[in-house]
C-alpha cells in the first residue's frame, strides 16, 4: 500500500499544535474554526522524515479542549466574551493518543502539519484492521462505521479469551456478550470452517433475563436495525435455542416455582432427570421457572 493510496479525501480538520512538544505517544491538534473533533475520532498526520520519506501517524482523540487565548485570569473571561473590553479569541484543541505509526519509524509528527480524519483505508490502518486475519464487526464507532475484533485472538488460534468490562446494571457486559455471540453465529463467512460445528453454551445467573433469547425485542426500533445492518447481519433472535434449567428436590421430588403469565415452551423430564424445553410453543396461562 502506497502513501498515496492511504491518504484520506477529507480536508484537514486542524494542524498539529506548535506551542508544546509533540511525542511518539501523544500530540495536540489546533482545530479549524469550522471543524470539530470528538472523543474516539480517528485522525492521521503525514510527516516527511529526512532520509526515510513519509511517515503516517495515526491516533484517537482522547480529550477535547477550549480556551480563550489572551486571558490570564478567570475574570478575563467576562471581559473578553461579555463586555468586549479585552482582546482575546477562542481556541479549540483536541488531544490525540498515537495508535500506530506506518512505516514503523518512531518519530513525532511535525508541528503545523495538517491533521485529517482517518476514513476508509486510513481508518482500517489506525485500528489494525488490515492486519486482522478474520475481522468480525462487533459494533459501530461514533463515526457510524463498524468496529472490529480479530477472531484469531478469540477462538484459540492466536489467543483464546475476551474481557468485557462496564458498569453493573446498565446493559453493558451481559448484553454485549450476547450481542457478540449473535454476531458470531451469524457470520459463517468470517468464522470459517468452524461454523458448521459451532455450539454456544451459556450459564445463566441472571434469572429470567436470559430465557428470552429466541424471542424478538419489542423495543427494537429502526435506528437499532440500521446499526445492525451496517455490520452485515440481519437483526433476529437466536434461531435455535434449548433451555436446560436446574431443579431443586424437596420431600415430594422436583419443585417448580411459578412466574409471570404468558406463553412458554413445553417442559419435560428426560431420562437423566433434567428439565428442558421442546421446540414447539404451547400456549398456557402461566409460565414456569425452576430454582
Amino acid at each position: 500500500m502506497t502513501a498515496e493510496q492511504d491518504k484520506t479525501v477529507d480536508p484537514a480538520v486542524g494542524r498539529v499544535l506548535g506551542t508544546e512538544h509533540t511525542t511518539t505517544s501523544e500530540f495536540r491538534v489546533l482545530l479549524e474554526d469550522d471543524e470539530y473533533l470528538q472523543l474516539d475520532d480517528l485522525v492521521v498526520v503525514h510527516t516527511e522524515v529526512p532520509k526515510r520519506g513519509e511517515v503516517r501517524t495515526y491516533g484517537v482523540v482522547t480529550e477535547s479542549e477550549a480556551i480563550f487565548e489572551g486571558a490570564s485570569y478567570e475574570s478575563d473571561t467576562r471581559r473578553i466574551a461579555g463586555e468586549g473590553t479585552m482582546p482575546g479569541g477562542k481556541v479549540r484543541t483536541a488531544r490525540v493518543a498515537v495508535t500506530r505509526v506506518d512505516p514503523e519509524v518512531w518519530v513525532s509528527p511535525d508541528p503545523g502539519e495538517p491533521v485529517e480524519r482517518a476514513t476508509g483505508v486510513a481508518r482500517d490502518k489506525a485500528l489494525y484492521v488490515d492486519e486482522m486475519g478474520r475481522p468480525l464487526p462487533v459494533g459501530v464507532g461514533r463515526d457510524g462505521s463498524p468496529m472490529y475484533v480479530d477472531l484469531d485472538f478469540f477462538d484459540g488460534r492466536k489467543g483464546g479469551h475476551m474481557s468485557i468490562s462496564g458498569i453493573s446494571g446498565v446493559a453493558t457486559k451481559t448484553s454485549f456478550a450476547l450481542f457478540f455471540l449473535r454476531l458470531l453465529s451469524s457470520r459463517p463467512d468470517i468464522l470459517g470452517e468452524g461454523a458448521a460445528n459451532l455450539r454456544i453454551l451459556v450459564f445463566n445467573v441472571k434469572g429470567e433475563d436470559l430465557l428470552w433469547l429466541d424471542k424478538p425485542n419489542k423495543y427494537f426500533d429502526d435506528a437499532a436495525r440500521e446499526q445492525w445492518q451496517r455490520l452485515g447481519v440481519e437483526p433476529a433472535p437466536f434461531p435455535s435455542v434449548s433451555f436446560w434449567p436446574t431443579i431443586t428436590f424437596g420431600r415430594c421430588g422436583p419443585s417448580r416455582h411459578r412466574r409471570s403469565a404468558g406463553q412458554r415452551r413445553r417442559i419435560h423430564l428426560d431420562a437423566a432427570g433434567v428439565h428442558r424445553r421442546r421446540s414447539a410453543p404451547v400456549p398456557l396461562h402461566r409460565r414456569q421457572r425452576f430454582a
